[in-house]
């Protein structure tokens, strides 16, 4: 993702879209650090999906379909209030990712989340972006490394970023960066078009607690008060 740097202006100056005027204005981002917003869903092996059932990313600090629990902070989000950024924190959204993560080395039968229809909807003061489409457009450039076991595999396999399909920046979709302060809300209402019976096996024994989770993470440029 460029800078997005405008003719004759000065270097890190960026245009962004602000939702509260509903345009476009010229930011200086000299001062801001590049940095990450994460949340999670946690969905408990065994657990059936129904079709149009959503989660919703950045709304909930405890998990919508875990058995009750806060998230970890910092691990599972970083939210710290829901659907807003922390007090005096604005952050410039270059690039939205889903990826589907576990918590164990386990057979985890990812492709069927990836398979299905799942759609994604961005929102920023109630209202819908441009980041609005199916969870590939969404892709999670970021690849597992070391043995894994994926798939319904009985066992780990080596696989690494490439292995998994890590995405070219030239295969990154170009989005107008999208200005959120901290007196904004926003949300990412993730739909499954069809029903799961069961994203992962239940697991006997001590591996009942395996999870999958639904991990959003919003990549750019974020501007907080100096601890």
């Amino acid at each position: 993702m460029g800078m997005n740097i405008i003719p004759g202006q000065d270097p890190g100056v960026m245009q962004v879209y602000n939702p509260l005027s509903r345009g476009t204005e010229l930011i200086d981002i000299s001062d801001w650090t590049e940095g990450p917003m994460i949340d999670t869903e946690a969905i408990v092996a065994g657990t059936a999906i129904g079709a149009q059932q959503q989660l919703v990313l950045f709304s909930n600090l405890n998990h919508q379909l875990a058995p009750g629990g806060a998230k970890i902070r910092g691990i599972e989000t970083t939210m710290t209030r829901p659907n807003q950024l922390p007090a005096a924190w604005s952050m410039i959204v270059t690039d939205i990712h889903l990826g589907i993560l576990s918590d164990q080395e386990i057979p985890i039968q990812q492709s069927r989340l990836y398979n299905i229809s799942i759609f994604a909807n961005f929102r920023v003061n109630n209202q819908r972006t441009e980041r609005e489409a199916p969870m590939y457009y969404f892709s999670f450039p970021y690849g597992l490394a070391g043995a894994v076991s994926l798939d319904g595999a009985l066992g780990p396999v080596e696989r690494n970023l490439t292995a998994n399909g890590a995405v070219a920046p030239s295969a990154q979709p170009k989005r107008v960066p999208v200005l959120v302060n901290d007196n904004m809300t926003f949300d990412m209402t993730v739909t499954f078009g069809r029903a799961i019976p069961a994203v992962i096996p239940a697991p006997a024994g001590p591996a009942a607690c395996v999870t999958v989770y639904l991990t959003g993470l919003l990549s750019g440029y974020i501007n907080k008060p100096l601890m």
